[in-house]
């Protein structure tokens, strides 16, 4: 009998082995995902991310975390609400993640209210400044906010209103604009 023969059936052990745990990572990534469709999911997400950033409070959310709806949004600081978007609704793909890319089908918003800037946050040596750069492209196919509302701080003393619609793209770092 040959070495191969005698190998043979461990190989194939070791094959099926590995082609279980492959069916376990799929099946525990689309139970998640169905998860995260859920009442309990969305909650779960959005209780962490209050957790990440204790100025953000959520209000009325509905939906799924993929297509999730909110009746209030704001942020806040230590003078106060300084952000409110109302009738928020966010629509991405999570498959997408899977390319590389964070893809926001919509993206819009009855109100946005930016009553003043925020507060300065305390200085860190290491924070360079500016956006943060994503690891991922964003494709946003629909932006659409039905009124801004630029306080008076912001603009010299001058209140303004207006409407934001449109559609964009961020690039990854990796990416050429």
């Amino acid at each position: 009998m040959s070495d191969f023969n005698r190998l043979r059936p461990i190989l194939i052990w070791i094959a099926a082995g590995l082609v279980g745990l492959i069916g376990l990572v799929v099946l525990i990534a689309i139970s998640a995902g169905i998860w995260l469709s859920t009442p309990s999911g969305r909650d779960f997400v959005l209780s962490k991310a209050g957790e990440a950033v204790p100025e953000l409070t959520v209000e009325g959310a509905d939906g799924s975390i993929f297509d999730l709806r909110a009746a209030r949004i704001t942020m806040q600081d230590a003078d106060g609400v300084w952000l409110t978007v109302d009738g928020a609704h966010l629509v991405w793909n999570p498959w997408a993640l899977f390319s590389r890319t964070l893809s926001v089908s919509e993206l819009s918003a009855k109100a946005v209210t930016v009553a003043r800037a925020p507060l300065p946050k305390p200085h860190d040596p290491n924070d360079q400044g500016g956006l943060p750069r994503l690891p991922v492209a964003v494709p946003l196919s629909r932006l659409a906010v039905e009124r801004v509302v630029l306080g008076p701080d912001l603009l010299d003393g001058n209140p303004a209103v207006l409407s934001v619609a449109g559609q964009g793209r961020l690039p990854a770092p990796w990416c050429p604009a």
